[in-house]
């Protein structure tokens, strides 16, 4: 039996379907008293709670102790917050429409533009998209901002589980 399944998880953790957060009903460490707000941070931005030297994604614990079963798909936050696990913030999605919510240039993006690329070889800015595993080619650009740009109008026609 999966030790954290929803019996256990509603046994162990109180959580609020409002606010996203969760606080123990039991006494889960020398540092943890009944009450006490539940989980931290990764370096990446999500939840979690450790329980019994193991650590679980507060996503998956929220959907599982607010519908009783663990999510069938990915779990996208809505809103981009990887932290804000309120119950309306969260949304079971497929691994391309969670990609589809992307809402930063990657962290080692050296201009920070979404759907932006230089192209060296035109010394101009690139941008395309995928759509249904195909990528469509928006075209080049002066400027990273003007390709950014064109990114984000086709990701708010093509991507339909985008939140921008």
């Amino acid at each position: 039996m999966n030790i954290l399944d929803s019996t256990r998880i509603r046994e162990i953790l109180d959580y609020n379907p409002e606010t996203g957060e969760f606080h123990w009903k039991i006494k889960s460490n020398k540092r943890a008293p009944i009450g006490a707000k539940a989980g931290g941070i990764t370096n990446d931005g999500y939840g979690h709670i450790c329980y019994l030297n193991k650590r679980y994604s507060m996503s998956h614990l929220a959907w599982i102790h607010f519908y009783g079963k663990p999510a069938l798909m990915y779990l996208d936050h809505i809103n981009g917050n990887r932290f804000d696990n309120r119950i309306s913030n969260l949304r079971e999605a497929t691994p391309a429409e969670n990609m589809q919510n992307i809402r930063k240039a990657p962290k080692n993006s050296s201009h920070g533009f979404l759907g932006a690329h230089f192209d060296k070889e035109k010394n101009k800015w690139r941008s395309r998209i995928r759509v249904n595993g195909t990528k469509i080619s928006l075209g080049r650009f002066n400027t990273p901002e003007e390709a950014s740009a064109a990114y984000l109008a086709a990701k708010r026609q093509y991507h339909p589980f985008n939140t921008l």
